[in-house]
């Protein structure tokens, strides 16, 4: 999965960009693997291309992401395990629970403690 590496949306998914700065991308000389990664995300969103396993739909960033201060995130991060692991116990398969719902669980926390690290990580580099 690639993550934005620089600018406003450092450490985003490409799947989480804005429709306009996906599109002002391919103004700038993107190195590879990005500039590939930008296309097809392009060809996936605006031309209908069948989007693969490991790309899944985008979801709507900017406003409606969670903004948590420093002294927030750690705490965050154990409220959310804590949630994941009550809804894991329903959810999987092995005590009855859906498959597919499973694998959607696994992709949302996966998603979302990367965004809970990315912004760890950038609340650490800030002066």
């Amino acid at each position: 999965m690639t993550t934005m590496p620089w600018g406003r949306y450092r450490g985003y998914r490409l799947q989480d960009l804005p429709d306009s700065y996906l599109s002002r991308l391919l103004d700038f000389d993107l190195r590879e693997p990005l500039r590939s990664a930008v296309e097809r995300e392009i060809e996936c969103r605006f031309y209908d291309a069948p989007r693969g396993p490991e790309q899944p739909e985008p979801t709507a960033p900017g406003r409606n992401c969670l903004e948590l201060h420093r002294g927030q995130l750690s705490l965050a991060r154990r409220v959310f395990d804590a949630g994941y692991r009550a809804l894991a116990l329903t959810a999987h398969p092995d005590v009855g629970g859906d498959a597919a719902e499973m694998r959607a669980l696994n992709a949302l926390a996966e998603s979302v403690r990367e965004q809970l690290s990315n912004q760890l990580r950038a609340r650490e580099a800030r002066p």
